[in-house]
């Protein structure tokens, strides 16, 4: 992969940093251990595993989906690859490596298959804005602008008339505006990040198709990394909408459900 050399001091990064931060309660520290090790020594297919078993066990943890990231980006496995990146992303959206590592993810998918259909990666302005911040943190920003809203009317009400009292007002109208603005964008948050089904497609190359069977009429072709709506679902299949509005049912293994 020609551009896989420019991860390297991210994933150094984040080895040392998963190893101290992986929670004793969630796994055994060996099982983390090991597979760091492994993914040291190159074996790459091992640290998969490990990591993998980490997550089974319930770890939701920033630097192990990095690691893991990482190990299949490393095993030229782009799919999953890309899938823990956003896994990462969605629990930091300030992480620089986890958006470095998927950017560069993303552009050994685009190099090897650029035929891909117009507007099915397309992600609005508006989307990004909302999604910028944990949801967490969102809330938190969202809670301190109300505080400092409803603390400044109480102020206004002490004061006695003059410049003072007309320089609070000003600032608690401010500080309710804002209150409205953050309030939007965690509706938004929420319903993109928690309410919304989001997945990504893990295989490198498969078609959609009209149906929830495997003799059904075959659709467009989609690839490694696409993020996706995940919409409906039966037996071993899951109903996908695109960005771009078109509509698929492929199978469950097919997405990695975020």
């Amino acid at each position: 992969m020609k551009r896989r050399h420019l991860i390297l001091v991210a994933c150094v990064g984040a080895f040392a940093l998963g190893a101290v931060v992986a929670p004793a309660h969630s796994a055994p520290p060996r099982s983390y251990d090991g597979a760091n090790k492994a993914y040291a020594a190159g074996n790459w297919a091992d640290a998969i595993a490990g990591y993998e078993a980490l997550v089974a066990a319930g770890l939701n943890n920033r630097d192990l989906y990095f690691n893991l990231g990482n190990a299949y980006l490393r095993h030229d496995r782009l799919g999953p690859a890309i899938y823990n990146y956003e896994r990462a992303v969605r629990l930091s959206p300030g992480c620089s490596d986890c958006k470095h590592n998927l950017a560069i993810a993303r552009a050994e998918v685009a190099s090897r298959w650029p035929d891909r259909m117009r507007s099915a990666e397309k992600i609005t302005t508006w989307e990004r804005i909302a999604t910028y911040m944990a949801t967490t943190s969102l809330t938190i920003v969202f809670l301190a602008i109300n505080l400092l809203f409803f603390g400044g009317l109480i102020v206004v009400r002490l004061l006695q008339r003059g410049p003072g009292r007309i320089a609070m007002i000003v600032a608690s109208v401010l500080a309710g505006m804002a209150t409205v603005a953050v309030g939007v964008l965690l509706w938004a948050n929420v319903e993109l990040t928690q309410n919304t089904k989001r997945g990504v497609v893990l295989d490198d190359q498969l078609h959609m198709r009209d149906g929830a069977y495997e003799k059904s009429v075959e659709g467009a072709l989609i690839h490694a990394g696409l993020r996706v709506r995940i919409i409906g679902g039966e037996s071993g299949w899951v109903q996908i909408r695109l960005n771009n509005g078109h509509e698929g049912w492929v199978q469950s293994k097919s997405i990695g459900e975020l």
